[in-house]
């Protein structure tokens, strides 16, 4: 799933069309983000509320991670990580 991010210095508008052009971030859900970083989902579910990990959005009932959220998290910890 795909939501469209703030208004930015990327988005652009388009004058022929008279409309904005929004850049676009995927989210990962917890199984896509549990096999991603190797860490169990229910590991993942405790550090959440255990505020030791970043919570995400709620959409639909469902949590996503944005993956630059995640990534800053683990720059944050002197780990780099690269999410796919």
């Amino acid at each position: 799933m795909i939501i469209p991010l703030k208004k930015n210095k990327t988005d652009t508008y388009n004058k022929q069309t008279n409309k904005m052009i929004l850049q676009l971030e995927p989210l990962f859900t917890i199984d896509e983000l549990s096999n991603q970083i190797g860490i169990n989902k229910y590991t993942l579910y405790k550090k959440i509320r255990e505020n030791k990990f970043p919570k995400g959005v709620k959409i639909n009932g469902r949590r996503k991670w944005k993956i630059e959220e995640i990534e800053n998290y683990y720059k944050e910890l002197g780990i780099q990580v690269e999410i796919k």
